[in-house]
């Protein structure tokens, strides 16, 4: 394990609770439920030359790119702005 990585763990533990926190709040504006956070840490990898891809992450990250909903849905009323 490199140094760097040394330094990165402390970094990404200290952020974790936020993003899932954050990405759960995302999944619920789309009316999905916060389960869906787990398809980060379903790996099945696909190595093309020097870049490693997650599917689970993939799917994920698109899911987060739908809109949201425009009414109420099962997890609360829409948030004013």
């Amino acid at each position: 394990m490199k140094i760097t990585s040394w330094f990165l763990i402390p970094f990404m533990l200290f952020h974790l609770p936020a993003t899932v926190t954050a990405t759960v709040r995302r999944l619920h504006d789309i009316n999905r439920s916060g389960w869906w956070v787990l398809l980060a840490v379903f790996h099945i990898k696909i190595k093309t030359g020097i870049i490693s891809l997650s599917i689970g992450l993939m799917i994920l990250c698109i899911m987060l790119c739908f809109e949201g909903s425009l009414s109420s849905n099962k997890f609360g009323k829409v948030p004013e702005i």
